[in-house]
């Protein structure tokens, strides 16, 4: 019995150690992908601005 309960104390030992492996690499993703959000959205703005200030018929004052 002793050995069943070293086994499976094991077992869970690892499942938690892989859970804060996964965890933390979610979290890593999840701020990945927060910077592209606002890499695209700035860029999309500077794109934005670049065709309003060329338009053919924008003023040129």
């Amino acid at each position: 019995p002793r050995a069943k309960i070293e086994e499976l104390a094991h077992a869970g030992l690892q499942h938690y150690s892989d859970g804060l492996v996964i965890s933390s690499e979610v979290d890593r993703l999840t701020n990945e992908n927060n910077v592209l959000q606002r890499k695209i959205e700035h860029t999309k703005e500077q794109y934005h601005n670049f065709r309003q200030a060329n338009r053919p018929w924008a003023s040129t004052d």
